[in-house]
């Protein structure tokens, strides 16, 4: 079977994260903690990626990775003597997780980018057939990012005009610098965040879709949003 974008750029990151968990390892060893922290530094940022790809590819993941981590829990609980009397409580609690676990891993709902409305939207806005379109993240606050084709040579990707959005928490201080380090810009006569993206490296949808969820999952709370996504062309 044939690996997708996405399945290759996770392994290589789960490749990357390896090798920077093995660097660490070597400069603890030889009590070089300055390049330990650089590293360090380096593979939060790489589990960072690697969390949002995962979410990409299974919308569970988050919720999967929080259960999994509080069976470990009980799983401790339940081998240390201390505990013994409460053996049968954490049992039950484990078991619940694991049914919990069973049933998400039956489901096949899709993420929030995921489908091929997205896919075909982008294609059609590299492709010149539609001039853009905008991707409602909450409707009901008309917050959303826009999507522009400039000169059939790059796309513009903005958020809501400052000034329209119906709730400014959404641009916060803390998610403002967040978003500047994704590469956003301030457009004062448009009055809104924009992003540049050049068209002559566009191949496929695979960047675009985790640039946006890195917005998602990385700078807001994907689950505070609209799922699924209202994507609305324009004229």
């Amino acid at each position: 079977m044939l690996k997708s974008d996405l399945d290759e750029l996770i392994e290589f990151y789960e490749t990357e994260k390896n090798n920077l968990e093995h660097l660490i390892d070597q400069c603890i060893q030889e009590m070089d903690y300055k390049f330990a922290r650089y590293y360090s530094k380096a593979l939060g940022q790489v589990n960072e990626k690697l969390r949002t790809l995962k979410n990409l590819d299974d919308p569970f993941y988050d919720s999967k990775i929080k259960l999994e981590s509080l069976k470990s829990f009980y799983e401790k609980k339940l081998i240390n003597e201390v505990y013994e009397s409460s053996e049968n409580y954490f049992k039950k609690e484990i078991s619940e997780i694991e049914n919990r676990l069973h049933e998400l891993n039956q489901q096949k709902s899709k993420a929030i980018l995921d489908g091929q409305e997205f896919d075909d939207a982008i294609f059609d806005l590299a492709e010149g057939r539609i001039f853009g379109f905008k991707f409602y993240l909450k409707k009901e606050l008309n917050f959303y990012l826009e999507f522009r084709l400039i000169e059939k040579i790059s796309l513009s990707i903005s958020f809501t005009p400052v000034g329209t959005v119906k709730d400014d928490y959404v641009f916060w201080k803390q998610y403002l610098r967040a978003l500047k380090g994704l590469g956003f810009t301030f457009n004062e006569e448009n009055d809104c965040l924009e992003y540049i993206y050049d068209l002559k490296s566009f191949k496929n949808s695979i960047f675009l879709k985790t640039f946006v969820s890195r917005i998602l999952f990385d700078v807001y709370y994907y689950k505070d949003f609209d799922n699924p996504a209202y994507i609305e062309y324009l004229g």
